[in-house]
C-alpha cells in the first residue's frame, strides 16, 4: 500500500476534516489489526478450508489509503473476487438466503465461471471532498488502474459499475465495512495473462492509493 501527497487540502480546523480524519484512522486501524497475518501469497483456486467467511473476507481484502499531509484524502476498501473468494461468498449467500441444494449449487456454478472468465474487485470508496467519488464517469477526477506483475501495463476496467443506496445496502452483510459513508462500487477487469502479483491503483489530482494481492504461482 502506497501513498502519495497532492492537492485538496481543507481549511484548517474546519470539524468535517476532523470528523473525516478520526473516521479514517478507525478503519485503518480495524484493517490493520484484521488483515496483517493475511498479506502472504494467497491460493488462487477454491479450496475447502474451515474458516469462517470472515476470514476470508479479511484475507481478500485490502485497504488504500492517500495522504496529504496527515490528511487522508482517498481511502477505500477492496474485496477481489478470485475463484476461491468467489467460492465462500456464493456459500454465505446460500446459507444467509436459506438456498436449497439445487439453488445453492446453481449459484455456487455461475460465481466460479464469472471469476474465471473475468477479474472482479468490490470497492467501497470514500473521498474528502464528495466531489471525487466519481469512478466511471466520463471525466472523473479519480480513475482505477489494474496491473499484473511487473506492473509496467496498467488496465482500465472493463465496465464501473456505481452502486445504488439500495444496491450497497444488498451488499452489506456480506461487506460490512461498506458503511454509510462509502460508495459501492463493482470493478470488472479482463483477466491478466499472468497472476502473480495484482495491484489495484485508484487516484487522480487528488491523490494516489495502491493496493495489492499476492498470489501463489
Amino acid at each position: 500500500m502506497t501513498s502519495r501527497a497532492n492537492m485538496g487540502r481543507c481549511p484548517s480546523g474546519h470539524p468535517l476534516r476532523t470528523g473525516w480524519t478520526i473516521a479514517v484512522l478507525c478503519a485503518v486501524c480495524i484493517a490493520l489489526f484484521t488483515g496483517c497475518a493475511m498479506r502472504g501469497p494467497l491460493n488462487w483456486v477454491p479450496n475447502d478450508e474451515p474458516r469462517p467467511y470472515t476470514y476470508h473476507l479479511s484475507k481478500w481484502s485490502r485497504t488504500g489509503v492517500s495522504y496529504q499531509d496527515i490528511q487522508s484524502q482517498i481511502f477505500y476498501r477492496a474485496t477481489l473476487f478470485s475463484p476461491a473468494f468467489a467460492k465462500v461468498l456464493s456459500e454465505e449467500k446460500a446459507e444467509r438466503m436459506g438456498l436449497n441444494s439445487s439453488e445453492a449449487a446453481q449459484l455456487l456454478e455461475e460465481s466460479l465461471k464469472i471469476s474465471r472468465q473475468e477479474l472482479t474487485i468490490f470497492v467501497a470508496l470514500v473521498t474528502k471532498d464528495p466531489h471525487w467519488n466519481d469512478l466511471g464517469e466520463r471525466a472523473p477526477t479519480l480513475i482505477a488502474k489494474l496491473s499484473s506483475d511487473d506492473g509496467l501495463n496498467a488496465d482500465r476496467p472493463t465496465s464501473v459499475q456505481r452502486l445504488t443506496e439500495n444496491e450497497i445496502a444488498d451488499y452489506r452483510p456480506f461487506f460490512p465495512y461498506a458503511d454509510g459513508l462509502s460508495t459501492g462500487y463493482i470493478l470488472t477487469f479482463k483477466m491478466p495473462k499472468r497472476l502473480d502479483t495484482l495491484r489495484l491503483s485508484i487516484g487522480g489530482p487528488p491523490g494516489l492509493a495502491e493496493v495489492e494481492w499476492l498470489i501463489e504461482p
